[in-house]
């Protein structure tokens, strides 16, 4: 699955570019949503009509008074749902909305911009989550590359999002990923 950021400048001080209707046209894979924006009902009204669409995830942080019925709304129009916790949210506001969502999403950084340093202290967050709430699929995105891979598999979490170490490199995107896949498959073999 290809993950799509999106982010408006607003709510994060990094725009992306993001166009439902060229996507919907070129896109052969699914993809997931990561709205990092103010007003996430408003944007993801934009992605209706995109089939590729499976998943889409909105910050806590963008609306935490209304999360709970924005994350309803999504759900509507047919999307696996999830919340994005950012590093200093604890992951005890879910008990709220549990129930309603099939994802989370822990940034294990500050969320915006590519090639940021990791945060370690999100791999207790992912841990937590996952023994309290082990029917959520828990995603880590920020931060994911070659050296903090072996901690992020120890964690528990059910997939990664990895950015930078896919696109800037001096190796193709492509052999990344199959790189990148090989050493998850290596780390989650048991021995």
């Amino acid at each position: 699955m290809i993950h799509i950021d999106v982010a408006d400048g607003v709510f994060v001080s990094h725009t992306t570019w993001a166009d439902p209707e060229v996507i919907a046209e070129e896109l052969q894979i699914d993809c997931e949503l990561h709205l990092m924006v103010k007003n996430p009902l408003e944007v993801a009204r934009q992605w209706e009509a995109v089939d590729q669409v499976k998943r889409v995830f909105a910050h806590y942080e963008s609306d935490p008074e209304h999360i709970a019925d924005i994350l309803v709304q999504i759900y509507s129009y047919g999307w696996n749902t999830g919340v994005v916790l950012n590093l200093n949210t604890p992951s005890d506001v879910l008990k709220n909305f549990a129930e309603e969502i099939d994802a989370v999403m822990c940034m294990g950084v500050v969320p915006g911009a590519q090639c940021e340093q990791f945060t370690p202290t999100v791999l207790k967050k992912i841990k937590t989550i996952k023994q309290t709430y082990p029917n959520l699929f828990v995603e880590l995105d920020g931060g994911v590359h070659k050296e903090t891979l072996p901690e992020i598999v120890m964690s528990g979490v059910d997939a990664v999002t990895p950015g930078s170490a896919i696109f800037h490199t001096e190796e193709k995107p492509s052999d990344n990923v199959v790189a990148m896949r090989a050493r998850i498959n290596r780390l989650t073999q048991k021995n």
